[in-house]
């Protein structure tokens, strides 16, 4: 469904075990004088911006809402297909996969209006995808959504090589600490990264909280964007982004993650 005008959207935010269990953050035992805590995954010298979401590339950006009060970010990656954290579809309390009918795409989102909103008409998960054991599952942590409808942007492109150290990135999402604006921490080191048996994981210096989970890590060559990653949870060295070598061929056709039950 597209809709031009105004419409009231879903709230809640997704709460990420991975992110969690990977915190840099520690609890802190007494808050009586503590100071105010900062966002999991937000660093000190905060440096994320509020952008314009109906410019590239960050119209390319949007909100995934679900029927259930959860959250996240996306990236459209192909006329109709977003990627996202396979993360933010698992249903804790049924220990399965979010149905497509449950999952909505706003695009253009900010403070409770959007310019389109889309259904979902199928999704597809990375292969060996276990909501149960999401530490275990980091590598595999993608998912890519069909919409009902073209969103009327430029998709932004997939990366199919992977990023070195070193590199600088950029991230961007519906943070918990600021819901309803998009925001980009640009100008990032992409710290170090770390293979496993599925995906490489990069360990990245950008802000990035819940919410955030699924938006996009970002390059910038000759004045051109493009996805090298996506966000998936918060860790001790920074924070934790995904390139995986099955999701190029998942957007274009050649190869078929596992489709949810």
């Amino acid at each position: 469904m597209r809709g031009g005008g105004r419409r009231r959207c879903f709230p809640g935010s997704v709460v990420l075990a991975a992110l969690l269990l990977f915190s840099p953050f520690p609890a802190l035992a007494g808050v009586g004088d503590a100071p105010p805590l900062r966002a999991p995954g937000v660093a000190a010298d905060d440096a994320r911006r509020i952008v314009d979401i109906n410019s590239p590339p960050w119209d390319a950006v949007a909100r995934v809402q679900t029927n259930i009060g959860s959250r996240c970010t996306g990236t459209l990656v192909a006329p109709r297909l977003v990627l996202t954290a396979a993360h933010c579809l698992y249903n804790h309390r049924t220990r399965q996969l979010l149905q497509p009918v449950s999952l909505h795409v706003l695009f253009g989102y900010a403070l409770g209006e959007y310019r389109t909103h889309l259904t979902v008409e199928s999704l597809q998960v990375g292969a060996g995808y276990d909501g149960t054991k999401p530490g275990a599952s980091l590598g595999r942590d993608w998912a890519l959504l069909r919409l009902s409808g073209d969103a009327g942007v430029r998709p932004l492109p997939w990366q199919g090589t992977a990023p070195m150290a070193g590199q600088m990135v950029a991230v961007a999402g519906f943070s918990q600490d600021r819901t309803h604006l998009l925001m980009v921490d640009r100008d990032c080191p992409l710290r170090n990264l770390q293979e496993t048996d599925a995906g490489r994981l990069l360990i990245h210096g950008c802000s990035a909280s819940r919410g955030t989970s699924g938006g996009p890590v970002l390059q910038q060559e000759g004045g051109v964007w493009r996805v090298v990653g996506l966000n998936i949870a918060a860790g001790t060295g920074g924070n934790i982004g995904l390139w995986h070598p099955a999701i190029q061929g998942a957007i274009t056709g050649r190869s078929s993650p596992a489709a949810a039950p």
